[in-house]
């Protein structure tokens, strides 16, 4: 009776085991396809602009997509750095892991979805509302040159959206930026409405 008890509690933990591992799956991208998109933005004309990569799990958000990543370049692995609160993970630009083909690795829920967006840098609390401005139509411009031929279909931006260090976004309008912007927390990043949001 003793061994059965043993043998129950070893299978209930074995599937157990087996039940959270296929929750996970190894997800594979390409790092060439990252490579092309910081290619795009490595430029003077995008000098406050960047492509930002995320991977989040919509249909269950409490689950980390991108807390078990890293780099596989042939048989060198490196960690890939991430931000497991929001989903964002950050690609370097080496031209060594393209040739290597190298990869992104994730070990991740198949419900993860990967997001690209423009976004823009503002390093200081304080500055003019025409600052923004130039800065939206940068993100934007980026924004064209991701989507190329279809660029022409792209909706056109209706407002500017800060996300602020301390969890709070403030979104100014298009047509209604205030002279000056004067901020109690540091600017994340800046991301842009579109019209048909």
């Amino acid at each position: 009776m003793k061994w059965l008890n043993r043998y129950s509690a070893a299978l209930i933990t074995g599937l157990g085991l087996t039940g959270f591992s296929c929750q996970a799956e190894e997800l594979r991208l390409e790092y060439a396809g990252f490579y092309d998109y910081l290619k795009s933005a490595n430029s003077a004309k995008y000098n406050r602009v960047k492509p930002a990569f995320f991977l989040n799990n919509p249909e269950h958000p409490e689950r980390s997509c991108v807390a078990d990543a890293e780099i596989v370049v042939g048989e060198i692995r490196y960690p890939l750095v991430a931000n497991v609160d929001n989903g964002e993970f950050f690609v370097p630009f080496d031209k060594r892991i393209k040739d290597g083909r190298g990869a992104l690795v994730f070990q991740a829920p198949n419900t993860c979805k990967l997001q690209v967006a423009a976004v823009g840098r503002m390093y200081k609390r304080r500055f003019a509302g025409q600052e923004l401005h130039q800065l939206a139509e940068q993100i934007y411009a980026l924004m064209e040159n991701y989507a190329g031929s279809v660029s022409y279909f792209m909706p056109d931006w209706r407002a500017v959206v800060l996300h602020l260090s301390d969890g709070t976004q403030l979104q100014y309008d298009r047509d209604q930026f205030p002279q000056m912007i004067e901020l109690a927390a540091d600017v994340d990043h800046v991301r842009l409405s579109m019209a048909a949001d």
